[in-house]
């Protein structure tokens, strides 16, 4: 064997063996969607932040007044301006003196008088933007110490880009999210101060503007009670500044009143306890207002001057206590934070999206090897063997470089699959040819690599064009689409170009040794598509018009709901007016996935539960009649349209989950049963915890976790419930004991949450945004790159066919009501390059033929391409189909939209690259325009 041919093995089994190596050693990283867990987006409001530093500054100020003898009335924060420090008095001297407080020791503020006897200090744009930058910082601090003090395994918690106040929190393995939004969703900003009158606030806050007859003054501030602890709307005018807040705090635990009511206890810093005793014994009689969160808890009396010990009450339960505790442990967050998106999945439906994702790519695989073997024959196995290798290299990759496997990220290797023997088809195609013409077959395989291969890369980069733009703009899983896809894409064009190549060295290479070089190579039939002349371009017109014809009616199908809406002024539409069944990714709202252990009807289910949950809700058959789910769709949002608070879903939540028990389970939970299959694994554990440490039965907590983690495991088998109490005697680790206390303790209900989907109005416009910019960005990318490859009217045509395959999948999405949602776009997105790539190829033929025959295009010319390379348009679509209908057949619900886009996206992409894009050129000719383009770059 030659040195150079030796030398390409080692080097393709040593890149094998790496990539096995890492995947085994490593493993992928598996989403959250496809191994179950909570995915939060939280908007952070660093208002607080500021609110404390100007705070700090105006106490600063005052006491460098005092200390300078300066007399003044009052330095406070501004009650409405954040950032500004409000200074009175009138004292001549005392502007010329805050003046220079402020140029030695406040420089980040400017100094403006404002009236007689009234300044403000306003805090400069950069150090304000600075001060909100790094309150989202120190957010992602405060929440990533919670978490790990909750004990959460191997978090992702992430500020979502430079400069945003959005923060990402990953949480596998967790299957309640309620807990941890009330973990990490309260700021425990704590602050005591003082309330003015009028005293006991008021029903409204029109109430206390009016009491100051519309001028609330500079130094207070009103601010709402919590309903909660009120029991209504309360709001309450207080002083901006108070004597100590949370941040003064040394020690914090929890307590119990008199009565065995639960309360916080605190102790202050040494110099805050000085402060406070000061500051309670001037204001003896007066209310003091605790404030946390913004939020007035309670407004206690000041009896007696306050040392630096003291509890916090506020008709707490035991849990808000311990929560609060935990808290302000913890650091209060510089930020209030909001929940704008929550993605909760469940481990049996990631389970099932393993399944039905791994069942479609075999099933896929399976019939585009067999078909390669039949067609290609010899070279068939050569195909294989680069496929094969290509799906080893794409798991090898991302094991290496710790990429996150996702359900759509699943679908992008099951394309990447069909998309993948492209190359191959190209190479062998053009072997092919080089063989009919009588080459010899060294000739014929070095031909048809070199001829084949900038083909190969230029259809490649279209496609990786459009993954890129989706890395760019897209979120969550789909970015998962777009990592398999690209190294997918570049795993093909190694295995491709560089081993099938090698392949059939080695195979002349042992033919060759009796000196005797080959004279046949087995690359199926190639007379099959050969001599074809089929007209396609005398009925070009014939096909436009069908084209204009489906595009229209689908035009008509998504714009129609927006006459009917807005009327015929379109500046006054919006993309959510247009007829599209838009996905909660877009349109925001709520979607509670529920499997249950028997048939339902869902007409009832939606009837019982409109009955109980407030706004407008549907519930629709999810996947085959017999799996027994149901999707529930919500909105969430108020009347107004403002995103629910986390309590008002939380609490939403609950009464749909009270809607759906029988009379029989509703009684068993209020008596203080488990629900096992609405309950996580953790709530599992501590109950089984609670028997060890209470001395009914004898246990370690790793014997808790074990039994717990083994009921889940079943649980995750057998879609998310378990179908009765009876099936945990089966269970690893599970005592008779251990069966009568759970017995007595728990549960088995009707039905198992397997995802929770929530989307905030403001998030879900931004994501249809960014889809739109996705699919301009990577029509713009395509057109600059066919341009720079090809001539202007080349371009032109490419971009047509991709506007005509927008626009029929658009109208097809429309008129048959497919839900657009992330992996929808993105199936988008996959199918522009996969339509180009078809494009490219004809249009490199026709390049070819002008360079060897120095002739221009015409009619015969374009017959000529795409009668040439309609071997490859047939095979390549034929294998993509293969993959793509066994993602429609056994993808399941989840990926239905996306697989529906891809199956129709085939078809037409195939259309457009032979009657669109083609025509388009030869158009662009007959209207003279590229003469008018060649005129001008003569001038």
């Amino acid at each position: 064997m030659r040195t150079n041919i030796l030398w390409k093995i080692i080097l393709v089994l040593a890149i094998t063996a790496l990539c096995v190596f890492f995947y085994f050693h490593k493993g992928l990283n598996l989403g959250l969607d496809l191994k179950g867990g909570v995915h939060l987006v939280m908007i952070m409001d660093p208002s607080p932040h500021v609110k404390t530093t100007v705070n700090n500054d105006a106490r600063m100020l005052e006491e460098e007044l005092t200390k300078r003898n300066i007399a003044f009335d009052a330095v406070s924060r501004h009650g409405e301006k954040p950032g500004v420090i409000v200074v009175q008095g009138k004292n001549p001297s005392l502007g010329p003196e805050v003046d220079r407080i402020v140029d030695e020791s406040l420089s980040r503020y400017s100094f403006e008088s404002v009236d007689m006897g009234h300044f403000e200090l306003t805090m400069k744009d950069h150090h304000l933007q600075e001060m909100e930058n790094f309150a989202v910082e120190q957010s992602v601090e405060v929440i990533r110490n919670r978490i790990d003090k909750y004990g959460v395994s191997e978090p992702v918690i992430n500020r979502q880009g430079i400069g945003s106040r959005r923060i990402i929190v990953q949480l596998p393995g967790v299957e309640d999210s309620t807990e941890i939004k009330r973990l990490i969703g309260k700021a425990a900003h704590l602050e005591w101060r003082l309330e003015v009158e009028p005293i006991g606030g008021r029903s409204t806050r029109q109430e206390i503007v009016d009491f100051f007859q519309g001028n609330v003054p500079p130094d207070v501030e009103i601010v709402r009670g919590s309903s909660e602890k009120y029991g209504g709307e309360r709001w309450f005018a207080l002083k901006t500044t108070g004597p100590v807040s949370g941040a003064d705090l040394q020690q914090v635990f929890v307590d119990a009143d008199e009565y065995g009511q639960p309360q916080v206890a605190f102790v202050l810093t040494p110099a805050a306890g000085q402060k406070f005793q000061k500051f309670t014994g001037e204001h003896i009689g007066a209310p003091l207002a605790i404030v946390l969160d913004n939020l007035v808890i309670t407004d206690p009396i000041i009896e007696d001057a306050i040392p630096d010990r003291g509890v916090i009450r506020g008709n707490f339960t035991q849990r808000e206590v311990k929560d609060l505790v935990l808290q302000l442990k913890s650091g209060a967050l510089p930020c209030i934070p909001s929940f704008a998106e929550e993605r909760t999945v469940g481990p049996s439906l990631g389970l099932t999206s393993i399944r039905r994702g791994t069942l479609s790519g075999t099933v896929g695989m399976i019939l585009v090897l067999i078909f390669m073997l039949l067609y290609y024959r010899a070279s068939g196995i050569n195909a294989n063997v680069c496929l094969l290798l290509n799906f080893v290299l794409l798991m090898g990759i991302m094991s290496i470089f710790g990429m996150t496997l996702t359900v759509p990220g699943i679908a992008g290797i099951i394309l990447t699959i069909g998309m993948a023997i492209d190359a191959n088809v190209l190479i062998f195609e053009r072997i092919k040819e080089e063989l009919y013409e009588k080459k010899t077959v060294l000739t014929a395989i070095a031909n048809g690599f070199g001829k084949a291969f900038i083909t190969i890369f230029d259809s490649n980069v279209t496609t990786l064009i459009a993954a890129l733009f989706l890395l760019e703009f897209g979120s969550g899983p789909v970015r998962g689409f777009a990592v398999t896809l690209t190294v997918g894409l570049l795993a093909s064009m190694f295995t491709a170009v560089f081993v099938s190549r090698l392949i059939y060295e080695i195979v002349v290479d042992r033919r060759t040794r009796g000196g005797v070089a080959p004279k046949t190579l087995s690359v199926g039939p190639t007379g099959l598509f050969r001599n074809l002349n089929i007209p396609f371009m005398k009925v070009r017109s014939i096909f436009a018009v069908i084209s204009i014809v489906v595009i229209l009616v689908g035009m008509w199908s998504w714009l129609y709901p927006a006459f009917q809406t807005k009327g015929a002024n379109i500046t006054r539409w919006s993309l959510g007016d247009l007829g599209f069944n838009w996905g909660i990714d877009f349109k925001g709202g709520q979607e509670i996935q529920m499997h249950f252990t028997h048939p339902v009807d869902v007409r009832e289910v939606e009837k019982t539960l409109r009955e109980k949950a407030e706004g407008s809700l549907t519930a629709v058959q999810f996947g085959a009649a017999d799996d027994n789910e149901i999707l529930i769709r919500m909105s969430a949002t108020d009347e107004q349209g403002e995103m629910l608070g986390e309590d008002a879903l939380a609490e939403r939540g609950d009464r749909i989950l009270d809607a759906l028990r029988s009379e029989e389970l509703k009684k068993a939970v209020s008596d203080g049963k488990l629900d096992l299959n609405t309950s996580d694994t953790k709530i599992v554990e501590e109950l089984i915890a609670r028997a060890f440490i209470s001395g009914e039965l004898s246990g370690t907590d790793e014997q808790a976790e074990s039994l717990a983690l083994a009921i889940a495991d079943y649980r995750k088998e057998h879609a998310g419930c378990l179908p009765s109490i009876d099936v945990l005697k089966g269970i690893d680790g599970m005592s008779d004991a251990m069966f009568g206390y759970l017995s007595r303790n728990v549960v088995v209900g009707d039905f198992a949450i397997l995802r929770i989907d929530t989307v905030g109005p403001t998030v879900g416009k931004e994501l249809k945004n960014k889809a739109l910019q996705a699919i301009i960005g990577s029509l713009i990318g395509i057109l600059l790159y066919a341009w720079f490859r090809f001539q202007l009217r080349f371009s032109m045509g490419a971009i047509l066919a991709l506007v005509h395959d927008t626009l029929v999948m658009l109208g097809l999405v429309a008129l048959f009501q497919v839900e657009i949602n992330l992996p929808t776009i993105a199936a988008f997105l996959a199918l522009l390059g996969y339509s180009i790539n078809d494009t490219i190829v004809v249009f490199d033929r026709i390049r070819e033929h002008m360079k060897r025959d120095r002739k221009t295009e015409d009619v015969t010319l374009f017959n000529r391409a795409i009668n040439e390379t309609l071997s490859r348009t047939a095979i390549t679509s034929l294998t993509t189909f293969f993959v793509v209908l066994a993602m429609l057949l056994y993808g399941g619900e989840v990926l239905f939209s996306f697989s529906f886009v891809l199956v129709v996206g085939v078809i037409v992409g195939t259309y457009s690259s032979i009657f669109v894009a083609s025509p388009g050129v030869l158009l662009w000719n007959r209207m003279g325009l590229q003469r008018l383009v060649t005129r001008r770059k003569v001038r």
